[in-house]
């Protein structure tokens, strides 16, 4: 993980409120085996190249995060109240990675689905996020 990355999962990992509603952690990407749920999952979805704006030489950081809570039920209210709170702690967030200023954090869309594992459900709720940063 990056600045970025880290200042991103840092912010849902201080939250006390998150941690009552996903219980299991956040996570980069994938959570261990046997890890209490609902959990948090963070994966980056695309990044743009860092590009040169302007005659002063901006450098701009734009990425986007599929950032979702992840459990098994038979419904998704646990994992939507997760899901919820992220929603919260991130539209307009100030993110403070090092080395950067945080331009924008936006959900774009909301994501939710169920996953069939044989008998069991597996809810996924939570929504792609905009991040938009410029480099100090």
């Amino acid at each position: 993980m990056d600045a970025i990355d880290t200042a991103l999962v840092g912010v849902l990992e201080a939250d006390s409120t998150l941690d009552g509603l996903a219980p299991g952690g956040v996570f980069f990407d994938l959570a261990p085996a046997g890890v209490t749920e609902p959990y948090v999952l963070v994966s980056q979805q695309a990044s743009e190249d860092d590009y040169v704006v302007g005659r002063v030489g901006e450098h701009l950081d734009g990425r986007d995060y599929l950032i979702k809570a992840v459990g098994r039920a038979t419904g998704a209210t646990p994992v939507d109240a997760a899901a919820a709170r992220v929603t919260t702690l991130l539209n307009g967030a100030d993110l403070a990675p090092t080395g950067y200023r945080t331009l924008l954090c936006r959900r774009r869309q909301r994501v939710r689905f169920v996953e069939v594992d044989g008998d069991r459900r597996w809810q996924h709720s939570g929504g792609v996020f905009e991040t938009l940063h410029h480099r100090l």
